[in-house]
């Protein structure tokens, strides 16, 4: 969680709350450092039209795209609930979106139909920039205390910077000066980014090889080798040169939206005729290199555009003890599917173009989930993985929270009163102390104290105060758990779609790049997950693991009523994580 270089500066007097906390969300939706719960989604109402607008027109040619559709109208459903006051402004709009949900429910409807109502009901929701920087502007003149629909608008417009990539340049933006400027001028300065229309960036992209082959392939696609005068007398680009200087520098120009997407374009462009040299030489050795020099208008910047840099994971700080773990505990049984999933992983993470990553990452899943169910290949993926996926957001959630409560008493050198915190010390805040008090009676002395300490935070104390309005009552959570498995699923979907369109009709998925963090999240969970209960029960295979874990999903829904939640301990939500593992949740 974003916090100002000095301590006195989130405690000025003279610092505006709600800017504090407009800086603290934006970062946060941002940034990989939060559960997905917390983050900016892949979609919003009019990403996910145009993203049923692509399905509804490979339909009209591939019936079996058909099945999409259904699922597709239950999440646009869910969309059009979250924004149920733009539509209720909108009247026109909201015929619109139930127009689409109902046509995408009718099995008689023809996908070239349904294509057209989707059309139609994208041209009403119009430009999403406009609309959506309309309405944040709407939020903060008509402000008072609530938060919700501010926080949910921040989230789209960061779904849309994520989308144009333009995350980088919108975080730079972010500054403790702004602590002091009104709401309305940090909305302006956060947001600007998403109001621009594309320019023409000039990318010079470097390629290893031998230089007379790439030549011939750059000369072939139109292109120039980039000179002198090409490059700037600047640091970034004296940098660049020099780490490039035995590459081959191809000048690409590009229409884009943001230097990233120029980036992306220009390789991508670049790599279509190395790829055919490459067939005919029967070697690999023509390679892009990962990072762009970007020119547009004065500006300049470097670009690395490898998948690695949209995995949103770190490393784990006990990797070696737990290698060696798992490694004796699993003896033969790393073999079979268990390692063909690993390698498929291990080639994700290695892989230099997102084309390549997300097809193994697939296969990595797909892997995983071996013949367990039935249906589709997609489904039967999205159903089998899902269930454990979801219930991991309660112990994401809870770890979050405790380690930005951590950091808050930390930066403003405030005490715990570890009477009250019985799982926490001086160096950490215990989840399972967050726990208690998002899952206790209104002020119970957990909260309070947690409150107190992180005041000066004010995202944290919205965190905090929301999380406690839904996992205090365990039908809310239970709600919870399951749209979250919904979502999961939907995104599993999404990332099979994505490779099959690769794979079977040749078309790049406008999501790819954003679906990457998603689909690295679910492998190394699930094959975390995998070979931690391999690892604990030796009679055990990946089948039997799998079946336990939705065993354990199912569980925790079935109980979370308020005639049944006793039966719940921090062991059902925090697994090994918590420290008092048999304590009961709502006792």
């Amino acid at each position: 969680m974003w916090l100002p270089k000095y301590p006195a500066r989130l405690c000025d007097t003279a610092v505006n709350p709600v800017s504090a906390f407009m800086l603290q969300s934006w970062h946060e939706l941002l940034t990989n450092d939060a559960p997905d719960s917390f983050q900016a989604r892949t979609l919003d109402l009019a990403l996910l039209l145009d993203d049923m607008a692509h399905v509804a027109s490979v339909a009209a040619e591939d019936d079996r795209w058909r099945s999409y559709l259904g699922a597709l109208s239950t999440e646009l459903s869910r969309q059009a609930a979250d924004e149920q006051r733009l539509l209720t402004g909108d009247h026109r709009l909201a015929v619109a979106v139930n127009s689409v949900i109902s046509k995408c429910r009718d099995s008689t409807a023809k996908a070239a139909d349904l294509h057209r109502h989707i059309l139609v009901a994208r041209g009403v929701y119009g430009d999403p920039a406009a609309r959506l920087l309309k309405d944040g502007r709407n939020i903060l003149v008509k402000f008072k205390r609530e938060k919700r629909d501010l926080q949910h608008r921040l989230s789209t417009l960061c779904t849309h910077i994520l989308y144009r990539g333009l995350g980088d340049e919108s975080l730079s933006k972010i500054d403790d000066r702004l602590l002091l400027e009104s709401p309305v001028d940090v909305f302006e300065v956060l947001a600007e980014p998403i109001a621009r229309r594309k320019d023409v960036y000039r990318c010079i992209v470097a390629v290893e090889g031998p230089q007379g082959d790439i030549e011939a392939a750059v000369k072939a696609k139109g292109y120039a080798r980039a000179g002198r005068p090409d490059f700037r007398p600047d640091a970034i680009s004296r940098s660049w040169e020099s780490k490039h200087k035995n590459c081959y520098n191809a000048l690409v120009q590009c229409e884009a939206i943001s230097a990233r997407h120029a980036a992306e374009l220009a390789s991508e462009r670049l790599l279509a005729v190395l790829n055919v040299h490459n067939l005919y030489l029967n070697s690999a050795s023509l390679r892009v290199c990962p990072t762009v020099l970007i020119y547009v208008a004065s500006q300049v910047t470097a670009v690395e555009i490898t998948p690695s840099k949209h995995y949103g994971l770190v490393p784990r700080g006990r990797a070696r003890e737990l290698m060696r773990n798992r490694v004796e505990n699993l003896g033969d049984r790393l073999n079979g599917r268990l390692a063909n999933a690993l390698r498929s992983h291990a080639l994700a993470l290695s892989a230099t173009d997102p084309t390549s990553a997300i097809t193994n990452l697939w296969t990595a899943l797909e892997t995983l989930a071996g013949s367990l169910g039935g249906g589709a290949i997609g489904d039967r993926v999205a159903a089998t993985l899902a269930p454990h996926i979801a219930w991991r957001r309660v112990d994401r959630i809870v770890t979050y929270l405790a380690i930005s409560c951590h950091q808050a008493v930390h930066f403003v050198q405030s005490h715990l009163n570890l009477s009250i915190l019985s799982s926490s010390n001086a160096g950490r805040v215990g989840a399972d102390d967050v726990l208690r008090a998002v899952t206790g009676h209104v002020n119970n002395p957990a909260a309070k104290e947690l409150m107190n300490a992180c005041s000066d935070s004010p995202l944290l104390l919205n965190r905090l105060s929301e999380t406690w309005t839904v996992f205090h009552d365990p039908s809310q959570l239970r709600n919870r758990l399951i749209q979250s498995r919904d979502r999961v699923q939907w995104q599993l979907l999404r990332l099979y779609r994505a490779r099959n369109l690769l794979v079977h009709k040749g078309q790049h998925s406008h999501l790819i790049w954003r679906l990457l963090q998603h689909a690295q999240y679910y492998v190394s969970l699930s094959l975390g997950k995998v070979m931690h209960d391999l690892s604990g029960n030796p009679g055990w295979d990946i089948d039997t693991s799998l079946h336990s874990q939705k065993e354990q999903f199912d569980y925790v829904c079935a109980n979370l009523d308020q005639k049944n939640c006793s039966n719940l301990t921090h062991a059902d939500f925090l697994a090994e994580r918590s420290v008092m593992p048999t304590r009961k949740v709502w006792s």
